[in-house]
């Protein structure tokens, strides 16, 4: 990848980097704040509710992960390439998935 690529890809990066961590902060806070219930039948809503919200949050912390490994390796100079062959992954899949690791084309 040249400069340029290189550059939009860590712009692009940071922003998800940014929108991820917001996301994660906004579930701990509403987990971490339960209304007071005084029908069972909202408060098991509101438990279902969380339920999902540690998926979601779960899912998020994984992606927070894989953003920081992919600022990683565009600092490094590695971003752009196969982990498993070296070869280029591609604009298009990583415009699709911007911490690609891998190359469709064995």
């Amino acid at each position: 990848m040249n400069a340029a690529q290189l550059a939009f890809f860590k712009k692009r990066l940071l922003q998800l980097h940014t929108t991820t961590k917001a996301r994660i902060q906004e579930a701990r806070d509403q987990m971490a704040s339960p209304p007071e219930f005084d029908d069972e039948s909202d408060r098991a809503s509101w438990e279902e509710q969380n339920t999902i919200v540690l998926r979601i949050l779960d899912r998020e912390q994984k992606l927070f992960s894989k953003i920081t490994h992919s600022l990683e390796r565009i600092r490094l100079g590695d971003n752009g390439y196969c982990l498993e062959t070296g070869e280029p992954i591609g604009i298009p899949r990583l415009l699709a998935r911007h911490t690609a690791e891998y190359c469709t084309d064995f």
